[in-house]
């Protein structure tokens, strides 16, 4: 899978912010789901069939 690492990834983030409270921190958290996480999905939205 070419987003391997991405998905695996998005999975840890999923569970990091019901334990982490700072604004840096959830900065990253939204570069990340702007950025990378959200060409995964775009990635699959093309292989998947209509």
């Amino acid at each position: 899978m070419i987003y391997e690492q991405t998905w695996l990834r998005m999975i840890e983030d999923r569970n990091l912010p019901s334990h982490t409270y700072n604004k840096p921190f959830g900065m990253e958290m939204i570069h990340r789901i702007k950025g990378a996480h959200l060409n995964a999905f775009f990635a699959l939205e093309k292989k998947l069939p209509s």
